[in-house]
């Protein structure tokens, strides 16, 4: 199980979220560009930075979303795992039509 999750981690990046005096910090830590494909890091790259972004101007909603989810997860313990190169796929197929 170990290698598994080491093999997962070094397909990924790594955001931090750190307090700080007024608030918080994120920035992402991990950039493992090199054991993804380019459409795998374009996906995981653009998703981490619209994660920072969105917590940078609206941290209210992110905190309260947070909260909303950690009740969610208390409540279903399945996983939450989103195929989103697949999605991309169907949604590049369906603008084509």
């Amino acid at each position: 199980m170990k290698t598994k999750k080491r093999a997962i981690f070094s397909r990924s990046i790594h955001l931090m979220v750190t307090p700080v005096d007024k608030g918080f910090s994120c920035s992402v830590v991990g950039d493992n560009k090199e054991n993804m494909t380019e459409d795998e890091y374009d996906l995981c790259n653009t998703i981490a930075r619209g994660m920072i972004k969105l917590s940078n101007d609206n941290p209210n909603k992110v905190y309260s979303e947070g909260i909303e989810a950690l009740s969610e997860d208390h409540k279903n313990k399945d996983s939450n795992i989103v195929d989103f190169l697949e999605f991309l796929k169907v949604r590049t197929l369906k603008s084509f039509n």
